[in-house]
């Protein structure tokens, strides 16, 4: 496998964990502090829109 790959794979794998624990964080969280994950969300999944990640956030 090329490196190219290799990095995408792991990339793709450290987004997927880090969305995870924003999912539960945004889950417990009130007021500003979920202002702040979601910019967060927004840095780390720049594709993925707010009313994605909050569906995905509600079900879990």
């Amino acid at each position: 496998m090329s490196r190219i790959r290799q990095r995408e794979i792991h990339a793709r794998r450290k987004r997927k964990t880090k969305l995870a624990r924003l999912r539960k964080q945004y889950a417990s969280a009130t007021g500003v502090a979920k202002e702040q994950i979601l910019a967060k969300v927004r840095r780390v999944s720049p594709a993925m829109t707010e009313d994605q990640f909050v569906s995905s956030a509600k079900k879990k």
